[in-house]
């Protein structure tokens, strides 16, 4: 069975200067951004996209939605490949659209520069790691490869003990088998009673 590793990036959107202000605070504004990051979400979620990567990595798998638990605007991006390298690559290169894919879609709109929605990394993979179902899988295949052969042991030393006990049993039958034809080889011997002379007249 493969192995398949993931990686993982979040990248939180952020509101436009014009509405922060030169003193706000970007995350007092956080609010009016779901639905730009529905669209980015589609965007770097195309299918023109998905089929890019399954013709440069084979087997890998990706998936960009937000993050329905938060009520930030949060981009996430997990990726499932073969490999670790893969994966950490393939994250990579999706991680590094999202800022492009992001101007793109608002100069589209002719958006002004000093309004445009901007973007800040809240967590990027460096290390991949095993995917959860894999680990599991891997961990069913070991342990009943060790059942299969502790169990094997276990009739091999069994078959083992019951050849050496009919053996032991073979070799005491036919020890009892000579000692009964030694005891029937062995002279007869009968005390015979000795007889008074007869008696003279």
């Amino acid at each position: 069975m493969p192995a398949s590793w993931t990686a993982r990036a979040s990248v939180l959107i952020l509101p436009p200067a014009t509405v922060v202000g030169e003193t706000g605070n970007p995350y007092l504004f956080l609010g009016g951004l779901g639905q730009a990051s529905d669209v980015l979400a589609k965007r770097l979620d195309a299918e023109d996209a998905h089929t890019s990567a399954e013709e440069r990595y084979s087997g890998a798998e990706f998936t960009v939605g937000t993050d329905r638990g938060s009520p930030a605007p949060v981009i996430l991006i997990e990726v499932d490949a073969p490999t670790a390298d893969e994966a950490l690559e393939l994250a990579r290169e999706l991680h590094a659209q999202v800022p492009l894919e992001l101007v793109a879609m608002q100069r589209d709109l002719d958006v002004p520069s000093d309004a445009l929605i901007t973007k800040s990394d809240i967590t990027v993979d460096t290390v991949a790691t095993l995917n959860p179902k894999t680990r599991i899988q891997l961990t069913a295949i070991v342990a009943t490869a060790g059942l299969a052969l502790t169990v094997l042991l276990i009739g091999l030393v069994d078959g083992l003990a019951r050849r050496r006990r009919d053996r032991t049993e073979a070799e005491l039958e036919e020890l009892d088998a000579i000692q009964a034809d030694d005891r029937l080889r062995e002279p007869v011997y009968r005390s015979t009673a000795a007889t008074d002379d007869p008696a003279t007249a």
